[in-house]
Parts: structure tokens; C-alpha cells; sequence
């Protein structure tokens, strides 16, 4: 029915790899903050049409003007609705990149355009041609957006401050770029993006917070194309139970929450050179990533042979050929805690000595 393809869809009873969520799990907090919610009965009425007090506190944790800010269910809306919203023609798309954008133009009729970026297998490194972007962009139809994830899902790169000024200064009018931070508060010293008159930043806190059944995203913008998106949304995105949940966070547990993402953080800075340098060691092609999750290569065993021989093992990885630009050696692998990485090594070893032994 649906052609969509997302992490997540792991089978009952198996380690879920496929969806780089917070490796700590939910903050403490949470818990306490959603029994406060049941107990003042907040789903027994509308959300505040303006999620005013929300929008205060995301606000103020991510240091901008309530005005620019918000609020939808989950980055996958905004996504969605910012086409729309900027009355695109055309999307230009920094490829591999979260894939939703191809349905949307195909149906809403609206120009695809994508660059891919260069993954260089031998060093790991992946990079963006800036002039590629720039060339695909006055070849489209205005106005445009210029889509990107940073850091990139699924590789996990970082674009440069140096080249996001490059393309802004080459943008032509009635172009904005919109950059997808849903990963920025799990990433490894990373600077978020700020909004500006051609910037728009979409947020989530869904991953950084490993709540992906409490729907929560934000898009900061400049303030007329912020009232651009208000007035497409629908009038209640966010349901009263979530929207009281995460602001008692982001206010009454603030420092909390700012400590458990720094932990976090520090997990996934750990971890995730540990976790490349053993998927290298047994045989994988590893990409560089600042990302609570890396993109690999098997040649030797590709989906959905990889995929079948790892859940055997109770193993789940996601499959990224549904990404563009990739095939089914590639898989994404989450960043857990270390024990849990140390399962996924070992099984990739038996599984790669597996299909070797089954290629002789």
C-alpha cells in the first residue's frame, strides 16, 4: 500500500539496529514529567492552538525567538509541509538523504533534483560538491528549496559551516535552504545551524531523546516563512499529552535535560569509533560519521542475505538501498550501548564468514 521505508520496523524479540535513537534510552525525567500530565488531565482538552508555552521553552533550548518556532509532529512533517508552505517548484536534494521527499514530488508534481554526494570507499570520507549543488539549483524552476541533513542520515557527515556559506552566497532568489538537524543533539561536536531569511532548520526530539511514540518536531524559521508553515499546519499536530510532557521537560527538568543529552553525547563519541573500528576489523567498509549511527558496505554479502543471516542471530540492521544513490550492500547501523555493539561485531563476523564459506 505505501512505498515508504523507515528504520524501526524491527521483528518482536531482536536488537533494533535500524533506528539510531538517544543509546540511553529515554531521560529519567520523562517518566515523572508524563505522570504529572496524566494526573492534571491534559488529554481531556485541546492543545493550545499556539502551543505558546511550548513553543517558549523549545525556544529558549534552542536560543532563538518564540516567533520563529514551530511546532509539528516529528521533522517528517515539516518535511511534508515545507513545499507547500514556500510554494516550491522545485526540490534540490543533497542524496543519500531521507527519503519521503521522493513521494511528495512525485504526487504534489513538484521538480526533484538530487546531487549525490561523493563516498569515498577506500578513506571512508564523504563530501559535498558544492558546485553541483549550485549548478542544480539554477537549472530548477523557483522557487526552490535546497534540501539537506546535517549531520547526513544515513552516512553521518557533517557539511562544513565553510560550504553551507558557499551555497547561501550563491543562492539565487526565491531559494531557501532547508537543513534537517533531526541527529544534531546526538551529534559529535556538532554547531547547530541558525535560522535566517533563506535558512530554515528543522528539528526533532524524537531521536534525541529515544521517544519515537511521542511525535514531537520543531522548525525554526524567519518570521514569515515560520507564518507560512503555521498557517499550512493542521490546528493540532502535537497531541495535549505530548505537548504538556516535553515542555515540563525543557523547563522544569532543563538542567536535567542538559546534562543526560551531554552523557549522550559522550556515549555516542565512545562508541562509535569503537563500534567503525570493530565492523572494519571483521571484514565491513566503514563511512566516517559524527552520528549516533554509520553507514557500511559488504560486498561480499548484500541484502537480503546480510539482513536474513543477522536476524537468525537476532540482529536487526537497516536495509539502505531504499536511500538513492545506494544498493543493497549498503546497510545503517545504531549506535548502542557497548555491550549491545559488541553483539552486533560478532554476528556480522559470523555472518560475513558465513556467506563467504557459502561463495566457495
Amino acid at each position: 500500500m505505501t512505498s515508504r521505508v523507515h528504520g524501526g520496523n524491527a521483528p518482536p524479540g531482536v536488537l533494533d539496529f535500524s533506528a539510531p535513537v538517544n543509546p540511553l534510552g529515554p531521560p529519567p525525567q520523562l517518566e515523572e514529567a508524563l505522570r504529572e500530565c496524566l494526573k492534571s488531565k491534559v488529554y481531556t482538552r485541546y492543545p493550545d492552538y499556539e502551543y505558546r508555552r511550548l513553543r517558549e521553552a523549545i525556544a529558549e533550548f534552542a536560543g532563538a525567538e518564540p516567533s520563529t518556532v514551530v511546532v509539528l509532529n516529528g521533522a517528517a512533517e515539516a518535511l511534508t509541509l515545507l513545499p507547500f508552505a514556500l510554494r516550491a517548484r522545485s526540490l534540490i536534494v543533497v542524496e543519500p538523504c531521507y527519503g519521503d521527499h521522493e513521494l511528495l514530488a512525485r504526487r504534489a508534481g513538484i521538480e526533484l533534483r538530487r546531487v549525490l554526494m561523493r563516498l569515498d570507499e577506500g578513506s571512508g570520507r564523504v563530501d559535498v560538491d558544492v558546485d553541483e549543488v549550485i549548478r542544480e539549483v539554477r537549472r530548477a524552476r523557483r522557487p526552490a528549496l535546497v534540501l539537506m541533513s546535517r549531520p547526513n542520515n544515513p552516512t553521518g557527515h557533517v557539511v562544513p559551516f565553510g560550504q553551507l556559506v558557499q551555497i547561501l552566497d550563491r543562492l539565487p532568489e526565491s531559494c531557501w535552504l532547508v537543513v534537517d538537524e533531526a541527529f544534531v543533539d546526538l551529534c559529535i561536536d556538532c554547531k547547530p545551524v541558525d535560522a535566517d531569511s533563506n535558512v530554515i532548520v528543522i528539528r526533532s526530539f524524537t531521536k534525541a531523546l529515544a521517544t519515537p511514540g511521542m511525535r514531537l518536531g520543531y522548525v525554526l524559521a524567519h518570521v514569515q516563512a515560520a507564518e507560512a508553515l503555521d498557517a499550512l499546519r493542521q490546528p493540532w499536530p502535537v497531541d495535549a499529552l505530548t505537548a504538556c510532557v516535553f515542555e515540563r521537560l525543557l523547563s522544569a527538568y532543563k538542567d536535567d535535560l542538559i546534562n543526560y543529552l551531554r552523557r549522550s553525547r559522550q556515549l555516542v563519541a565512545s562508541e562509535l569509533p569503537r563500534l567503525a573500528g570493530g565492523l572494519r576489523a571483521v571484514g565491513l567498509r566503514v563511512f566516517e560519521s559524527r552520528a549516533p549511527y554509520l553507514l557500511v558496505r559488504h560486498h561480499e554479502c548484500p541484502h537480503p542475505t546480510f539482513q536474513q543471516l543477522l536476524l537468525k542471530r537476532g540482529i536487526y540492521v537497516r536495509d539502505a538501498s531504499s536511500f538513492y544513490g545506494l544498493d543493497k550492500t549498503f546497510s545503517r547501523v545504531a549506535v548502542r550501548a557497548p555491550r549491545e555493539n559488541d553483539v552486533l561485531v560478532r554476528s556480522v563476523a559470523e555472518v560475513l564468514r558465513s556467506c563467504a564459506g557459502s561463495s566457495r
